[in-house]
């Protein structure tokens, strides 16, 4: 058989072959496929020239056909580009909601009151002690804790530091006297303001008794 007809027989074969395998063989792969080819078609020339007529013609075919690729053909269909994933971003303009309001912030503690001297102490009792049984103005509680002994200071401090209504207090005085003596209205506002009460202590208590 001519040389010519060998090469183009092995070139369909190799055609052939990546028809079947659906992509371009390596070179060594072609040429085995080659020599293969030149072997086979040596041996059926030999022993009937129709059927290699045959099997050449067949052979042109499927090499012409397995020649065009897949996209040439129309039968593959091109590879999709991935579609690029929409990456999520913060809004800047979005307030976030972990920020701790005025009123879930912490209160400070409140002042803790001053400790008092062991004489103020004695002054602030013994002021309760003369207000469970009698009625007093600021200034003649302060009298009568100066009268016992206690500093002026200590005894201004513990009357300032019970919490007395003035005007409740000339209410029973007045009340007091009058349990046991006849007043005027004056009278009773002049004996009120002399124990230490102000003009309008003195007055709120006398009317206070229906004076």
């Amino acid at each position: 058989m001519n040389s010519p007809i060998r090469i183009v027989l092995s070139l369909i074969t190799v055609g052939i072959s990546e028809f079947f395998f659906a992509t371009p063989l390596p070179v060594n792969a072609r040429i085995i496929m080659g020599i293969f080819s030149l072997g086979l078609s040596e041996l059926a020339y030999r022993k009937n020239k129709k059927l290699f007529v045959a099997g050449l013609a067949l052979f042109a075919i499927l090499g012409f056909v397995g020649g065009k690729s897949p996209a040439q053909s129309g039968g593959g269909t091109a590879a999709s580009s991935p579609t690029p994933t929409a990456i999520a971003t913060e809004d800047p303009t979005t307030a976030p909601t972990d920020i701790p309001t005025q009123s879930a912030l912490p209160t400070p503690p409140p002042s803790q009151a001053p400790s008092l001297t062991v004489s103020q102490e004695n002054a602030v009792r013994k002021g309760f002690d003369y207000l469970d049984y009698s009625s007093f103005s600021r200034k003649s509680l302060i009298d009568q804790l100066v009268y016992e002994g206690y500093s002026k200071a200590d005894a201004t401090f513990a009357v300032d530091y019970i919490d007395v209504d003035w005007m409740e207090q000339a209410a029973l005085k007045a009340q007091s006297y009058l349990d046991y003596s006849p007043f005027s209205r004056q009278g009773l506002i002049d004996q009120l303001i002399y124990e230490g009460f102000t003009q309008k202590e003195a007055v709120y208590g006398v009317n206070q008794v229906g004076l």
